[in-house]
């Protein structure tokens, strides 16, 4: 007896509605939107109006073809992949699939109590279920970094977020960093209404900046100097971020055109750094001070990397090479130029 399945447009409307009932943002449901349409496209040219695995087979044939030649990400090839595994399970049994592809280990490891207290922090915010998932990592990351510092989480202090910040969420490339300062602002919070006497700062204003203006240094000079005291300058990694950092802060480039600027854009006798920037291709020209140059002096001279790679900063690990755009795009773009905190 041959399966009838149902219609493929109705299939996906019905798909949508089972996303947003449970909880997703609205611009994760606007990508979901968009690769329901593409898959209700992709049957319509081959005049299909109907669910089949085959349809899914021939879809996913197409989409390997478009991530081989480099016309779609990994990333959203994997994404697509999600969609098609949620709408043939909701095809084939009614139920849709919104587990992952395979379980992923935990990264940070935290006690019992610590865990405990995720879900407490996580509680306390009237949050959907999928924002509670996605922020549980996160979360957990940064009661993570204290435990492992020996620090409890009502003595974690400004000095330890700080460092978090620097030593952690600009080495990750997991493009979460939004999820994260969220987690912190969250965390901080119930911690200072909860016993912790040793946070001052208004964490709450801790966000991302997304317009195209320079950034306004939001750091006084003296917490600058926190910043580079709480960095891990005895490591590679450590130095070459302190540097970006400092860049970062002292210019307000955005971190794509950061992570651009080559050795002899450096004009070490007057103090500036030139750059063409890389969304307007407008050539810019910026002060460095003192602090910076002798960051990027320490990097340059004793940390760098040999290499013959023309770009300022380079990957720790060989063969060397620049830093990605996917790095600048995801973690300084939008973690560097970007974090703003305000005194209490």
């Amino acid at each position: 007896m041959v399966k009838l399945y149902p219609l493929l447009k109705p299939l996906t409307d019905q798909l949508m509605e089972e996303v947003r009932a449970y909880g997703m943002l609205e611009v994760s449901l606007e990508q979901y939107q968009t690769v329901c349409n593409s898959i209700v496209r992709f049957a319509q040219s081959s005049q299909v109006d109907s669910y089949s695995p085959e349809l899914m087979d021939s879809y996913k044939d197409n989409l390997d073809t478009r991530c081989s030649f480099g016309e779609i990400c990994k990333d959203y090839h994997r994404f697509q992949l999600r969609v098609m595994r949620m709408l043939s399970s909701l095809a084939e049994s009614g139920i849709v699939d919104f587990s992952s592809t395979k379980p992923h280990p935990l990264k940070y490891i935290v006690s019992d109590e610590t865990n405990s207290l995720v879900e407490m922090i996580l509680d306390s915010y009237p949050i959907s279920i999928a924002t509670k998932n996605d922020l549980r990592a996160p979360t957990r990351h940064f009661l993570w970094y204290a435990e492992q510092l020996g620090i409890k989480p009502q003595f974690i202090d400004d000095t330890i977020v700080m460092s978090f910040l620097i030593n952690e969420v600009l080495v990750s490339n997991s493009g979460s960093t939004g999820r994260t300062l969220r987690c912190v602002k969250y965390a901080t919070e119930y911690l200072r209404a909860h016993g912790n006497d040793c946070l001052h700062r208004d964490y709450t204003l801790l966000k991302l900046k997304n317009d195209h203006r320079r950034i306004i240094p939001a750091y006084s000079e003296e917490e600058i100097s926190g910043i580079a005291q709480a960095a891990d300058t005895a490591s590679t990694i450590g130095k070459r971020n302190l540097a970006i950092i400092l860049v970062a802060y002292c210019t307000g480039l955005r971190g794509i055109d950061i992570i651009g600027i080559k050795l002899s854009d450096i004009d070490w006798h007057n103090h500036k750094v030139s750059v063409v920037q890389s969304k307007t291709h407008t050539p810019i020209v910026s002060e460095l001070n003192g602090a910076t140059l002798n960051a990027l002096a320490d990097y340059i001279l004793d940390w760098r990397p040999k290499c013959d790679i023309p770009e300022v900063f380079v990957t720790v690990k060989a063969p060397y090479r620049r830093l990605s755009k996917g790095f600048g795009r995801k973690t300084l773009g939008s973690d560097l130029n970007v974090v703003n905190l305000a005194s209490t």
